[in-house]
C-alpha cells in the first residue's frame, strides 16, 4: 500500500535525518609523520574511512597526507611546527605565504577539497617557544586566514599540555592556569575568533611520573570514586583533568569556550604499564565515552577528541614515545578495538613488504656488547629497554634485534647486515611478542622528503 506524505511531513523527516546525521559521534586520530618508512597515504585514508575515523589531527602540512585526504570528507586539523613560530610571529608576509601554500591551495578545487577546519599553531609550544612568539604567530595566522573568504571560517587553536593547569588538592572545581595573566592574552585571542581551547590529556604519563598514582584511575571502566568534588564523583583521571581545564577557563572568564582534546592515548611498549592490553583498555574506554556523548561532570555533552596516535613513529625520541600507535609501523593493528557502530579495526590495505630476510647475530661474542651499543645509537632499539617487549632476550638475541633493525632501516642492503657479527637468514627470528621487523617498501624520494620534514618540529 502506498502512503502519501504531505510536504510538511516530508520536510520534517528530512530535517530529522539531518539532525541524526549531524549528531553522530565522531572519533578523531593524530596522524604523525616522524617515520623512516611512511605508509602509502592513500591506503591509510582508505583505512581511516573503513574504520569510521572522521577527524584527523596533523602536526604539520605534509603534502602527501593532505593530497590523500582530499575529497575524503574527513575533517582535518593541520599543524604548524614549533620551529616555525618565531618566523611567523615576526613576518606577516611569511604568515600569508604559509596560509596560501598550506591551507588555501587545498581548498581551491571542490571535488578535491581538503576539509580543513582548524590550524594548530604549534604543539605544546610554551615548552620551547617564547610566549610573545606564540601570540604573534596566532595573530598573524589569524589575520592571514581572515583575509580570504574561503579560509575565514577556519579556526586557530593552540594544543597545550595538561600541565598548564593546576588545582587545590587535585579537585577539578578549583582548577586554574599556572600562568593566568599570560593565558588571559591567549584566551582573548581564541575567543575573538570563536576558536576552541585545545589540551592534550595523558593519564599514562601521570601514572609514569607519579608512583602513588592509582593505575585503575587512568582508565574509563572503573566505578570507584577516587576523587569527590562538590557532589561529583571522579572515577577516572581523564574526566578530572578535563574538568580542571573547564574550571580554569571559567576562572579566567571564558566559561563557555569549546574544548578539544588534541591527543589522548596509551603506548604499547618500553614501559611496564605500556602494553597492548592497557592500550586497548584505555582507547576502548575513550571510544565508548565519545559514543555516549555524555561528556564530563562539569561539561556534559559531546566530546571532541583525537586518539594519540595512528601509527608508531621510529624517528621520535627513544622509549615509549615511539610506540603510541594503535597500528604498527606496517599498518597492522596492535589489538582489537571496537569502533563506532560495533566495527573492529581494519588494517591498512595494499602494504608491500621487502623480501622475507632478517639479519641476525652469527654467535661471535668478542666485542658483541660494544657492537650492540654502537648499533643502537643509530637505530630503534627501544623494545630492548626495561619494560620493553624484547627486554628478556639473551645477549646474542639482543644483538640480532639491533642488527636486524639496522638492516631493515637500510632497506635490507647487504652491507647493512653487520659484516663481522651478522648473517642474513630467511626464517623470522621473532620471539612471541618481541617482533623482529620486516621492512615495508617505500618510494625513496618520498622517504627522503619525510626525513627532511621531521627535522622541522619536535613534539
Amino acid at each position: 500500500m502506498l502512503v502519501r506524505l504531505d510536504f510538511s511531513t516530508t520536510l520534517s523527516l528530512l530535517l530529522l535525518l539531518l539532525l541524526v546525521g549531524s549528531s553522530r559521534a565522531q572519533v578523531g586520530v593524530n596522524w604523525g609523520t616522524q617515520v623512516s618508512h611512511p605508509l602509502h597515504a592513500p591506503s591509510v585514508v582508505k583505512m581511516l574511512q573503513k574504520n569510521s575515523f572522521t577527524r584527523v589531527k596533523m602536526f604539520d602540512t605534509d603534502a602527501s597526507v593532505l593530497h590523500a585526504l582530499a575529497g575524503s570528507n574527513i575533517e582535518v586539523m593541520v599543524g604548524i611546527p614549533n620551529t616555525m613560530l618565531e618566523t611567523l610571529s615576526s613576518s606577516m608576509h611569511a604568515a600569508r605565504n604559509w596560509v596560501e601554500s598550506n591551507v588555501t591551495w587545498y581548498l581551491k578545487y571542490p571535488k578535491r577539497r581538503v576539509d580543513i577546519r582548524y590550524v594548530a599553531v604549534g604543539e605544546e609550544p610554551l615548552h620551547d617557544v617564547r610566549l610573545d612568539a606564540v601570540i604573534g604567530a596566532v595573530k598573524n595566522i589569524r589575520a592571514a586566514l581572515d583575509k580570504q573568504t574561503r579560509t575565514r571560517d577556519i579556526k586557530t587553536t593552540i594544543p597545550f599540555s595538561a600541565g598548564i593547569v593546576t588545582s587545590n588538592s587535585f579537585t577539578p572545581s578549583t582548577g586554574n592556569f599556572i600562568r593566568p595573566d599570560e593565558m588571559k592574552t591567549i584566551l582573548e585571542l581564541l575567543s575573538d575568533s570563536k576558536s576552541p581551547f585545545t589540551v592534550n590529556i595523558h593519564p599514562f604519563i601521570s601514572s609514569v611520573n607519579d608512583p602513588s598514582f592509582p593505575l585503575d584511575f587512568a582508565f574509563f571502566d572503573g566505578d570507584f570514586p577516587f576523587q569527590q568534588d562538590q557532589g561529583n564523583n571522579y572515577t577516572n583521571a581523564f574526566d578530572a583533568i578535563f574538568d580542571t581545564v573547564v574550571s580554569a577557563l571559567k576562572q579566567a572568564g571564558f566559561p563557555d569556550m569549546p574544548i578539544i582534546v588534541g591527543g589522548t592515548g596509551w603506548p604499547t611498549d618500553c614501559n611496564l604499564q605500556a602494553n597492548p592490553q592497557n592500550a586497548k583498555r584505555f582507547n576502548q574506554g575513550l571510544v565508548k565515552r565519545i559514543e555516549s556523548s555524555r561528556g564530563t561532570p562539569l561539561r556534559p555533552g559531546k566530546l571532541h577528541a583525537y586518539i594519540f596516535s595512528l601509527v608508531d613513529e621510529d624517528r621520535k625520541k627513544p622509549g615509549y614515545e615511539r610506540h603510541w600507535g594503535i597500528f604498527q609501523y606496517d599498518g597492522t593493528r596492535k589489538y582489537d578495538l571496537t569502533l563506532l557502530g560495533a566495527r573492529e579495526l581494519e588494517n591498512v590495505p595494499d602494504v608491500e613488504y621487502m623480501p622475507a630476510r632478517w639479519c641476525v647475530s652469527n654467535d661471535a661474542t668478542d666485542g658483541l656488547e660494544q657492537r650492540i651499543n654502537a648499533t643502537c645509537q643509530q637505530v630503534d632499539c627501544s623494545p630492548l629497554l626495561e619494560g620493553g617487549s624484547c627486554n628478556f632476550l639473551t645477549v646474542s638475541e639482543r644483538a640480532s634485534y639491533a642488527f636486524n633493525s639496522n638492516y631493515q632501516l637500510n632497506d635490507q642492503a647487504t652491507s647493512s647486515c653487520d659484516p663481522e657479527f651478522g648473517r642474513v637468514v630467511r626464517d623470522d627470528p621473532s620471539h612471541g611478542n618481541c617482533r623482529f621487523m620486516r621492512q615495508i617498501v617505500v618510494n625513496s624520494a618520498e622517504r627522503e622528503r619525510l626525513f627532511l620534514l621531521h627535522k622541522l618540529y619536535i613534539y
